[in-house]
């Protein structure tokens, strides 16, 4: 969420010297409603303008990013890529610093794109990603943060004192993630939020009958959480949206049978790309409630769970859960 700072610092009279020094008008842009940044639409020369706060993210974490997309896209994975600003990777004014994007092409799914053929073309997708990371040598590989230095871990941190249960919960939790090995082919340099409000998709002309995964083409973007984590992270983080779609019943019931035909045909594209290690499987659970306390930890800490309808869905009955063990979803025969 927008940092308070962000939003001050960010005036009038900043915003129209970041335009000025862009050659932009204010009238010939959209904006997007960014959730940790600024974000616009360039309606004149179709591009993504992207306005972040070096409070979030320094410019030398931005250029990471950049260098990531590129990494990926040169490799055939479908990226919204940089472009240039004012003939620059990144453009800095004062205390922000733009980023440009290509618009990714397609759209947002619907509930009438819910197909098994669907979910196999974006666990093609991750896997594709996964493959592409983990073939490059460390050097070649952009400095981004790692897992712990990731909002996902530190805002644990945020967890109020007079829930001292929830606190043991995320202590535990943390304490097993730095146990566990960091090897090459289970941990990498990741999207970290690849739901289904990251990516568009171009529809196919099939009938939804007849759909394959190549069908679909999907172009992700909003890389801004990307850090170095264990590949399990990803999968979980998406699993644990898909099934959290504004048309799924918040019930456990409703979730798992979701998950029952969402999980399989995920996986089953993701291992035509890229490799399921034992590791990663058995990880899903435990980076499944990750996700889970640290959405907790963010959303409590905005006390008007600024998730807008998601957050309060979330929230509703969410620390008794936690509290009590109870698994985010059920996985138990689907992996």
């Amino acid at each position: 969420m927008m940092e308070a700072g962000a939003i001050a610092a960010y005036t009038n009279e900043v915003r129209a010297q970041i335009f000025e020094t862009l050659g932009k008008r204010e009238a010939d842009l959209t904006d997007l409603n960014g959730f940790e940044s600024f974000v616009y639409l360039d309606n004149t020369a179709g591009q993504i303008l992207r306005i972040t706060h070096h409070s979030h993210r320094s410019p030398a974490m931005l250029e990471a990013e950049l260098q990531l997309l590129e990494l990926l896209s040169a490799a055939g994975a479908g990226v919204s890529r940089g472009l240039p600003v004012c003939g620059e990777p990144l453009l800095t004014v004062g205390d922000f610093t733009v980023c440009c994007f290509e618009p990714a092409q397609g759209q947002l799914i619907t509930q009438a794109d819910w197909h098994p053929a669907l979910f196999s073309a974006w666990g093609q997708a991750i896997g594709r990603m996964h493959r592409i990371v983990a073939a490059q040598p460390a050097s070649r590989m952009p400095a981004r943060y790692s897992w712990r230095e990731d909002q996902n871990t530190c805002c644990l941190d945020w967890l109020p004192a007079d829930q001292p249960l929830v606190r043991a919960r995320a202590a535990s939790l943390l304490a097993k993630l730095d146990t566990l090995p960091a090897e090459a082919g289970d941990f990498g340099l990741i999207h970290c939020d690849a739901h289904a409000g990251n990516f568009h998709v171009r529809k196919p002309v099939a009938e939804i009958g007849a759909l394959n995964a190549e069908d679909y083409a999907l172009t992700f973007f909003d890389f801004d959480d990307a850090c170095y984590h264990w590949f399990a992270f990803d999968i979980a983080t998406i699993f644990f949206s898909a099934v959290r779609q504004a048309w799924i019943a918040d019930t456990d019931a409703a979730q798992r049978e979701v998950a029952e035909e969402f999980v399989p045909a995920f996986l089953s594209g993701y291992r035509q790309l890229f490799p399921l290690s034992d590791f990663t499987v058995r990880q899903l659970p435990l980076f499944l409630q990750l996700r889970e306390i640290s959405l907790y930890a963010v959303l409590n800490f905005h006390e008007d769970h600024g998730g807008g309808d998601f957050g309060a869905r979330f929230m509703a009955g969410r620390r008794a859960r936690i509290e009590a063990g109870i698994p985010v979803l059920d996985l138990s025969g689907l992996l």
